[in-house]
């Protein structure tokens, strides 16, 4: 095990597995090294800690301000921005107290929940003429490929699924890469519960094209908190990653690859 990694690691709780049942253990040294300032360093060996400790104390130090960051967002041009996973627009709210309306601004948000969707739609609909003729929402869900899936009707936690549940509804599947965007992406934030590798399986081109800062969640499955770092790494090699934590407890942990 690299001693970078195995210098900071707990004992195993009670609860907690053993950091031995990870393969990946290269892999996650790899991504600690990309890091680029100490406060991404230290959430990141928190989350491995929690991992393997499930001590929620280790989440004590976050900030709310997820994917607006305070200390990350004046390196972020969020004009045009790509939202997937919008929800009800959450993101958007906080989007436009952070913009300035002035300059030319677009946001696109992806969101396949109809229910959801629909509060969305309301929300965007009560904006001013001038705000809400910059912003364009989809009612389907982004991937790596263009296919019909199901999705949870969960609320905030609906998940994509190849399995009709009892509280799923059909959704289709696009690819980003085949959509023809109203304005070169400036960012591009990612929270769609566990499906994130997909949709920059499927955001490639676009991505390695327009080179836009991605705020990208990384807890929602096992590896996704080294395997997505590496891969945002792999698309643009010269943004810097940046780790957050943006709760008090597990969840809402986002890395940040800025553009310079």
């Amino acid at each position: 095990m690299p001693s970078a990694i195995s210098s900071f690691l707990y004992t195993p709780g009670e609860l907690g597995t053993t950091f031995n049942e990870f393969d990946k253990i290269d892999e996650i040294s790899d991504c600690m090294n990309l890091l680029s300032d100490e406060e991404s360093k230290m959430i990141y060996k928190n989350f491995i800690k929690f991992i393997c400790t499930y001590n929620k104390d280790l989440f004590n130090f976050y900030d709310k301000n997820i994917y607006f960051n305070k200390d990350l967002r004046s390196s972020i041009n969020y004009n045009f921005f790509v939202d997937v996973g919008a929800y009800t627009g959450d993101t958007l709210k906080d989007w436009l107290s952070y913009i300035n309306t002035s300059q030319k601004f677009g946001y696109e948000a992806f969101e396949p929940n109809p229910n959801e969707f629909i509060k969305l739609e309301n929300y965007v609909m009560s904006m001013t003429e001038s705000i809400k003729n910059n912003i364009y929402l989809y009612n389907f869900a982004l991937g790596d490929e263009n296919k019909s899936l199901y999705i949870s009707n969960n609320g905030v936690g609906s998940t994509i699924s190849n399995i009709k549940g009892s509280v799923c509804v059909d959704t289709s599947i696009k690819r980003l890469d085949d959509i023809t965007l109203h304005n070169s992406p400036t960012a591009i934030k990612v929270d769609v519960e566990g499906y994130e590798k997909e949709f920059l399986n499927g955001a490639t081109f676009t991505i390695k094209e327009y080179r836009p800062s991605l705020l990208v969640c990384i807890y929602h499955k096992k590896y996704d908190f080294f395997q997505i770092p590496l891969k945002l790494h792999e698309l643009c090699p010269n943004h810097k990653l940046y780790i957050r934590q943006h709760m008090p407890v597990y969840g809402d942990t986002v890395c940040y690859a800025i553009k310079y």
